[in-house]
C-alpha cells in the first residue's frame, strides 16, 4: 500500500526554477512525513519507494523528480550521466533528487517502477565529487530495480553499458577504500573489528582472483551480516558520528556487489 503524502506541490518546484536551483526542466517536489521505527517504507511518488533500516527521530523526506531534456544529461545537482549509461526506454532520463531531515542509521533501500528488464539504479553524490553516476544495485526483478545506499542525492534508472566484469572492478575498489588505512571509516574502528573487516575483503579479492566467485558471493553475505551485528557499536552508522555511516557504506557496498557477482555464476 502506497503511503499517503504531503505535496511540496509545483509551486515549490517552480520557485526552485526561479531561483536557479534547479535547471528549466519539468519538475515536480514531494515531501513525505518519515517516521521513526524500523523497515519504515514511504512512496514519495507512484513508482518510487523508500524503505530505511532503522529511523530515529521523525521528519520530512523530500523528493525532486525532474524529466531531463531529451538528449541532456547533466542533472540539477551538475552531475553528468556518462555515456556508458544507455536510456532505459522513451527519450529522456528522470532525475529524483532525495534528501531527507529525518535521523536514520545504516542503509537505505531506493526502489524504482519502471518497464526496462535489464534496467539498473545508478546514484552520484550532490554537490557532484570526482566518483559521479555509480551502478548501486542490489537486485534487478524485472521492471523494479533496486538499491541500497547509505546517503541520499541523486538517482537515475538507466543501462549499463559496463562489463559485470569492470562494474565488479569498480566495486571492490571501493569496498577496499572503505577499509583503507586512513580513511574515515577506519579512523573510527578499533583494530580488531578492523582487523576482521579486513580479513572479509581480502578473502573476497582472493576468491574473485581464483574465480571462485560462489565463495566471493557466500563472503560478501558473512561481511554484512558481521556489520549488521556490530552497526552502532564498533562500527558507526550514523553520518554525524566520527567515520560517518560506516555501517550503511558497507552493507551497500557488499550488496551491490553480491548482486555483480552473482551476475558472473
Amino acid at each position: 500500500m502506497r503511503s499517503r503524502y504531503s505535496l511540496f506541490t509545483m509551486v515549490f518546484a517552480a520557485l526552485l526554477l526561479v531561483l536557479g536551483a534547479v535547471p528549466a526542466a519539468p519538475a515536480f517536489a514531494v515531501s513525505v512525513n518519515t517516521p521513526a521505527g524500523q523497515n519504515v517504507q514511504i512512496d514519495p511518488f507512484e513508482e518510487l519507494s523508500i524503505i530505511f533500516d532503522n529511523v530515529l527521530d521523525p521528519a520530512d523526506t523530500t523528493v525532486i523528480r525532474t524529466h531531463l531534456e531529451p538528449g541532456d544529461r547533466t542533472t540539477p545537482c551538475g552531475n553528468t550521466i556518462p555515456g556508458t549509461i544507455g536510456l532505459p526506454g522513451g527519450d529522456h532520463f528522470i532525475v529524483y533528487n532525495i534528501t531527507t531531515l529525518a535521523l536514520f542509521t545504516d542503509s537505505v533501500e531506493v526502489i524504482v517502477d519502471q518497464f526496462e528488464d535489464t534496467a539498473r539504479l545508478f546514484h552520484a553524490a550532490c554537490p557532484p565529487n570526482e566518483d559521479g553516476f555509480q551502478n548501486v544495485t542490489t537486485l534487478a526483478i524485472p521492471g523494479d530495480p533496486r538499491a541500497r545506499i547509505p546517503e541520499f542525492s541523486e538517482f537515475v534508472v538507466g543501462i549499463d553499458g559496463m562489463s559485470a566484469n569492470d562494474i565488479l572492478t569498480a566495486q571492490l575498489g571501493v569496498l577496499r577504500s572503505i577499509l583503507d588505512v586512513g580513511s574515515p571509516a577506519a579512523l573510527a574502528m578499533d583494530d580488531e573489528t578492523l582487523m576482521i573487516l579486513r580479513g572479509y575483503a581480502r578473502e573476497v579479492f582472493r576468491a574473485r582472483n581464483q574465480e571462485n566467485l560462489p565463495r566471493a558471493y557466500e563472503i560478501l553475505g558473512d561481511l554484512i551480516n558481521f556489520v549488521r551485528a556490530h552497526s552502532g557499536t564498533s562500527v558507526p552508522n550514523q553520518a554525524s558520528q566520527p567515520g560517518g555511516n560506516a555501517a550503511g557504506q558497507l552493507i551497500s557496498i557488499a550488496a551491490s556487489l553480491k548482486f555483480t557477482v552473482k551476475l558472473l555464476f
